[in-house]
């Protein structure tokens, strides 16, 4: 009896419906039919033996055995684009490069950018440094720091630095999976402003939400100031109140098993959350430094989701 096994498409069709949402979506983002997309999931459930997604009026998601495997998913498409840079590698640099981030680029976007250079490139070597995003710019002025990785959403731009967007995405409002704002059919600004509110105290967070609250006339109820993203989770996945975050640092289930859920946000924070790279313009990058950063644009420019880089 042949044994039936998982294969990169149903996985890549799976990626595909879980960072959409919608089956129509994943179609058309991978120029396949739906029909076909559908088949492929029905049979990596079979093969997996358990419900992989969630089919309701309101899209398509994960279940927590999904979302397990969707981690899995990224890992494996992630090792396997490696794989095919490597071979398509036909020169080798050796060298160092001093690349800064900020805390939340460090956290979420950072582990799995230099994991996989350092497979693509492992003649080059990579010392990363996390600072505050004003010291980060005058490092690479001062030339202390190659690159740097950096939020670019709200930042005044320096006339001395490059930069370059590498990923756009969204923030949504975060409640949890019994909220009353789940069964609104809008959810408006004010609605967001009268619920207890958990802060995010990193990246500038509270500085860009207070000042958009404001800008519409209101003022969020704070209830909750921390620093760690995963306590934000834990706070509003056990109802103590609501957060809007970006994309990037979403997860739909938090350390004890609780789910988070997301609502539209985008009357309040008009405009996408963009993570971008800083060079130096009025000097020369070396080799090994061009290399990561066309290697961390060409990553970013083939993936629909920035969760799929970690």
């Amino acid at each position: 009896m042949r044994t039936r096994r998982v294969s990169l498409r149903q996985l890549r069709y799976f990626v595909a419906v879980a960072e959409t949402g919608k089956v129509s979506e994943a179609a058309r983002l991978v120029s396949i039919s739906q029909s076909t997309i559908t088949t492929a999931l029905q049979d990596l459930e079979d093969v997996i033996g358990v419900p992989l997604l969630e089919r309701s009026t309101r899209g398509t998601r994960p279940t927590f055995k999904g979302y397990q495997l969707l981690q899995r998913a990224y890992q494996l498409l992630n090792d396997v684009d490696t794989l095919c840079a490597i071979a398509d590698d036909t020169h080798t640099i050796v060298g160092r490069v001093q690349l800064g981030v900020t805390d939340t680029v460090a956290a979420y976007f950072l582990p799995g950018v230099v994991t996989r250079f350092k497979r693509a490139w492992p003649s080059i070597e990579v010392e990363v440094r996390e600072l505050p995003r004003d010291r980060l710019e005058s490092s690479i002025e001062a030339g202390e720091i190659d690159l740097g990785l950096v939020i670019l959403t709200n930042a005044v731009p320096r006339p001395t630095l490059s930069a370059e967007v590498l990923a756009r995405m969204s923030r949504h409002l975060w409640v949890s999976q019994d909220h009353p704002l789940l069964d609104q059919p809008r959810v408006s600004p004010a609605d967001i402003a009268r619920q207890p509110y958990v802060m995010l105290m990193r990246d500038q967070v509270e500085a860009v939400t207070l000042a958009r609250f404001a800008a519409l006339g209101l003022e969020p109820r704070i209830s909750y100031r921390v620093s760690s993203v995963e306590a934000v989770r834990s706070l509003v996945a056990n109802g103590a109140g609501v957060t809007i975050l970006a994309d990037l640092l979403y997860r739909p289930w938090s350390l004890d098993g609780r789910r988070v859920e997301k609502l539209d946000a985008e009357e309040l924070f008009e405009g996408e959350f963009e993570i971008g790279i800083l060079w130096p313009q009025a000097r020369s990058l070396s080799a090994a430094a061009i290399a990561l950063r066309d290697f961390v644009r060409g990553m970013t420019s083939q993936r629909t989701d920035v969760r799929s880089w970690l």
